[in-house]
């Protein structure tokens, strides 16, 4: 038994001697193998190269080797093929570690991580250098235009009222400016070196009445033999021309375009037209003219006609404001004019005077002071509308030898203002068939001096009045001296309603 013991024993010693040896072995090779491992990481962390068969890309991030965590590395990836992708990308993470906005998706910065920036930095081209640009040359000067003159070129003077333009500067102007062309009158004085004479279809443009200003010489101003001449944008003073003699504007021709014009101090007429059709005449002031402030005549019976004046105020002139004789004797040819927003305002003879003229308007004009206010002698087919007559000296309105006349919303009031016997709002003397339509004359002074609302004289036969006011007046509202059929009648409103 004891021998059988120690035998075991023995054999036991035996296997245990042996099994120390293989740990020992074992030891070394793990031994080896731990060297190897942290040789080949400190190798790896200083060169970045990986030893075949050590994923050292999990070694400090335990969940990597976790299939369920967000960092789960796939065994099937080649490590070498990672580091090396590893390594290309470490000029990608210097540039974003100076920009991290370029890791964000949402970031204008963001590079996309598909995109290979060695590919793209390879094969970009070096960007070139910006050619120099020539050097800019100098603006032309615009080219003048052939049909724009400036008088300028020829003047003596700086343009001023002590010194102005002069040496014939518009008339030499006028001698190189093309039919058609514009003389450009720039803001100060002229002078005129004799008369303006015009023969050939021009425009001459100021820059405004209250800027450019031409002084005229002691005869006629601006004297025109020609047809479509357009005149705008100046002043003109006459006050050098001798008295009742000569005019700023005397016009001769058709389509005549006068607008925004001042005429002041002329020796006669502000302005005449003679024999003129087509014209258009607008915005235009006339004051202290030695006769008549505008003046549209025509000496032949069959002209002056299709004239359009709108926009004429005329005050202080010698005789009367505006005036027009279109022909002589009875007006047998149609005029077709339009006179519209004419006011006038003592003058020393009358405001407002038109004569010899057939199927025309006045509209929306005033006259005050003066011996009369409204002035008509020798019309037919005429309309007179929204307009009015006061402080006159002697008539308000006065009408003579007229046929089918019809006035319309007319006022006349507080006339005669000198106390003269029979002095009236309306003097009507010689006419046939005369409508009154919603028309005043009457007096509300203190002291009446107005005699009649309406005076009828000589032949005058058929006066109708439709919703008139004639009263209070001095005397009474009517005084019907040739016994002429009045008929009056009441407004009718309905009727008003459906014209409206």
């Amino acid at each position: 038994m004891p021998s059988q013991l120690k035998l075991k024993n023995l054999n036991l010693c035996q296997k245990t001697g042996k099994w120390r040896k293989k740990m020992k072995a074992i030891s070394k090779v793990t031994l080896t193998l731990g060297l190897m491992i942290i040789v080949s990481l400190f190798l790896t962390s200083c060169s970045g190269v990986v030893t075949p068969g050590i994923n050292n890309g999990n070694s400090g991030n335990p969940s990597s080797n976790n299939p369920n965590s967000n960092n789960y590395q796939d065994p099937s990836t080649d490590p070498v093929e990672e580091s090396a992708i590893m390594a290309t990308e470490e000029s990608a993470t210097e540039e974003q570690t100076t920009n991290p906005s370029s890791n964000n998706p949402n970031s204008n910065n963001y590079q996309d991580p598909s995109t290979d920036p060695v590919e793209e930095s390879a094969t970009e081209e070096p960007a070139e250098e910006p050619a120099e640009e020539p050097a800019e040359e100098p603006a032309e000067e615009p080219a003048e235009d052939p049909e724009m003159i400036y008088p300028q070129k020829w003047a003596t003077g700086d343009g001023t009222a002590e010194n102005p333009w002069a040496n014939g500067c518009i008339k030499s102007a006028y001698d190189n400016v093309p039919e058609g062309g514009t003389i450009y009158l720039k803001a100060g004085y002229y002078q005129l070196t004799g008369a303006f004479a015009i023969a050939k279809s021009i425009n001459v443009i100021g820059e405004g009445r209250d800027k450019t200003i031409i002084v005229t010489d002691d005869t006629d101003g601006i004297h025109v033999v020609a047809n479509h001449v357009t005149f705008k944008g100046f002043t003109i003073d006459g006050d050098a021309q001798p008295d009742g003699r000569y005019s700023c504007f005397n016009l001769r021709g058709d389509y005549f375009v006068l607008e925004d014009i001042e005429v002041k101090n002329a020796g006669d007429y502000g302005i005449c037209t003679m024999d003129s059709d087509y014209g258009l005449y607008q915005n235009i002031y006339v004051h202290n003219n030695g006769t008549v402030g505008f003046h549209p005549a025509a000496d032949t019976a069959t002209m002056g006609k299709y004239n359009t004046y709108r926009n004429i105020y005329a005050w202080d002139n010698g005789t009367h404001g505006f005036a027009t004789r279109e022909g002589e004797g009875d007006p047998e040819y149609p005029r077709h004019n339009v006179y519209d927003n004419i006011h006038a305002w003592d003058n020393a003879g009358v405001n407002i005077a038109i004569t010899f003229t057939k199927d025309s308007v006045l509209s929306n004009s005033s006259a005050s002071g003066g011996i009369f206010g409204l002035y008509f002698d020798e019309i037919e087919d005429f309309v007179i509308s929204n307009c009015s007559a006061i402080l006159s000296e002697g008539h308000g309105v006065y009408l003579n030898e007229s046929t089918n006349v019809h006035f319309t919303n007319v006022i006349s009031k507080n006339n005669n203002t000198t106390d003269v016997a029979y002095k009236s709002g309306f003097f009507i003397d010689d006419c046939d068939s005369v409508v009154f339509t919603s028309c005043q004359s009457y007096d509300d002074r203190a002291t009446l001096l107005q005699y009649f609302g309406i005076l009828l004289e000589g032949t005058t036969n058929y006066v109708e009045l439709i919703g008139c006011e004639l009263m209070p007046n001095k005397i009474s509202a009517i005084y019907n001296g040739p016994g002429a059929v009045i008929v009056e009648r009441a407004v009718n409103a309905e009727a008003m309603l459906l014209k409206l």
